[in-house]
């Protein structure tokens, strides 16, 4: 008995120290977010570059699990020229309804909401892009997805003027692991050397671009630019006006559909 005792208790011990050891590291994951997991000295003369009209594109297909999320982090971003663009890829599990819903009671100013299928969607972006002056930047984003702090725009506009570049191509933190995505220097050289893999993970970074840049790749889906293909058209349309930043400018949520986030929503 007394054995049996010493082991159970060896085992409780053991599942408490786990479960602390996993408290505390998402604690230590959700402070760096928290904290601004980036470069302070991109954010240098920030201040000083003109606003221009960004337009973000958030994309959302069932996503439920982090709409709000990504609205919230959307609505808290300090930049007037923000134009606010919301497609929904027919969602079955009420994420069209979920978002139009918060975008309502927490007023978010989003200019323009449409519901249907992906070419529709496609097309209509497209059309909206086109019109656009070819200044205008561009920021497309899933609605699984969330920005990191609150300048991120602010810290896109400033680097696109900045560096003078058509592309600007950042780093991304994964969530739950808070882990960084691949390195941007390892992409560069990739695409240097014309070697595209067919991967989504060598794809899957930021991209923010000026309109004149889309407007010169027609046909390109502004929803699918974690393609080889679509990513390798916007990169040698931009050829040399590209700038790698080792900045963290968005969340790429990649919690399993059905779990819920271990933080509120709209937080």
């Amino acid at each position: 008995m007394k054995v049996k005792n010493i082991l159970l208790c060896i085992f409780l011990f053991a599942a408490g120290g786990f479960i602390g050891k996993k408290a505390h590291k998402w604690q230590e994951g959700r402070a760096r977010e928290l904290k601004v997991p980036t470069l302070e000295r991109e954010f240098i003369g920030i201040e000083e570059s003109p606003e221009r009209d960004v337009y973000l594109f958030l994309h959302s297909k069932n996503h439920s699990q982090a709409i709000c999320r990504s609205l919230s982090t959307i609505n808290k971003q300090k930049y007037s020229k923000l134009h606010i663009f919301y497609f929904d890829e027919n969602s079955t599990d009420g994420t069209w309804e979920k978002a139009l819903q918060y975008i309502d009671e927490q007023h978010v100013p989003v200019e323009f909401t449409m519901h249907g299928n992906r070419r529709a969607l496609k097309d209509e972006a497209a059309q909206i892009i086109e019109a656009a002056s070819p200044e205008t930047l561009i920021i497309s984003l899933e609605g699984k997805d969330w920005l990191p702090h609150d300048r991120v725009v602010q810290l896109v506009n400033h680097k696109i003027a900045e560096e003078k570049c058509s592309l600007l191509l950042g780093q991304l933190s994964t969530y739950p692991k808070y882990e960084l995505g691949i390195a941007s220097r390892w992409i560069k050289i990739k695409v240097d050397q014309q070697k595209w893999p067919r991967a989504k993970s060598f794809t899957k970074v930021f991209k923010a671009f000026r309109a004149s840049l889309f407007q010169k790749t027609p046909g390109v889906d502004l929803f699918d630019l974690q393609d080889a293909a679509v990513f390798r058209r916007l990169y040698e349309a931009a050829k040399e006006k590209t700038f790698f930043s080792k900045s963290v400018y968005y969340v790429d949520n990649r919690l399993e559909p059905g779990k819920k986030l271990l933080f509120s929503e709209g937080e």
